[in-house]
């Protein structure tokens, strides 16, 4: 999985040069870079598994070459003091990847944001069930899965990613989203202030993983397959004895694909 992250987290930042798009430069280059290397060494740290050197010397080195024309010389430090390589970084030839996997890269990610949000879930839970005098341990979960949205919020989307479509959010689009929702079918009436609220949840996603993630309408990896297939890891690292996972209707409930509701028993 980090192998593929890595050659993910090339081939944005390779766009993003391309397009002089500097600040994502930053953001698939540095920052989602360094943060694949710390799932990795968490995940491993948590199978009781040393890291793997030719995977750890591969991110030093990508790093160090898709940086250098951003911040040169931490990329130097890496490439010669680090890494021991001859010659300077900025004469280095760009990394070859392989076609990155989309797919299984976003299924990942997404097994490690539902840990995380179960975490975060269960933080609040327990200083809800504190104040009321309840200290007992949280043990078992319940994950809301969704596969599709509702009508009302798949027009919200189509119109967030129609204004979206440069990768930048116009800073009125919550207006835009309003004048778009009184008079869209879907989202006119009674459904309006859901679509709303929806569209509010999904610019604030987007600002995290980007208006393409945010706004899509299905993921392309199957949520309850990756979750069973690593049940054993994400129990483990929840902090729970167990979770429960049940499929949701897109009319009913808030989870959306992706991004699932967290219940506790």
């Amino acid at each position: 999985a980090f192998d593929a992250q890595m050659d993910l987290a090339v081939f944005k930042t390779e766009q993003s040069y391309d397009k002089m798009r500097f600040r994502d430069v930053a953001k698939f280059g540095f920052y989602e870079f360094l943060g694949f290397r710390d799932t990795y060494r968490d995940a491993c740290v948590k199978e009781n598994i040393p890291l793997n050197y030719n995977l750890v010397r591969k991110f030093l080195r990508n790093l160090a070459i898709i940086m250098s024309p951003v911040i040169s010389h931490f990329a130097e430090h890496i490439w010669t003091e680090v890494l021991g390589e001859e010659g300077f970084v900025c004469h280095a030839a760009w990394p070859e990847v392989t076609q990155p996997d989309f797919g299984f890269v976003r299924s990942v990610e997404f097994l490690h944001s539902v840990v995380r949000l179960v975490r975060v879930k269960t933080q609040d839970e327990k200083k809800k069930r504190a104040k009321k005098g309840n200290t007992d341990e949280i043990e078992h979960v319940v994950l809301k899965i969704s596969t599709e949205v509702p009508a009302y919020h798949r027009a919200i989307l189509r119109f967030l990613a129609s204004k979206c479509e440069d990768g930048e959010i116009p800073e009125d689009i919550m207006s835009q989203c309003k004048d778009f929702a009184m008079t869209d079918e879907e989202c006119k009436g009674p459904n309006m202030k859901f679509a709303l609220k929806k569209a509010a949840m999904a610019i604030s996603q987007a600002k995290e993983v980007g208006p393409d993630v945010a706004f899509e309408l299905t993921v392309p990896y199957d949520q309850v397959e990756t979750l069973e297939s690593q049940r054993a890891f994400a129990t483990e690292a929840m902090q729970v004895k167990s979770f429960r996972i049940e499929l949701e209707p897109a009319d009913e409930g808030t989870a959306t694909p992706g991004f699932p509701t967290v219940l506790f028993e």
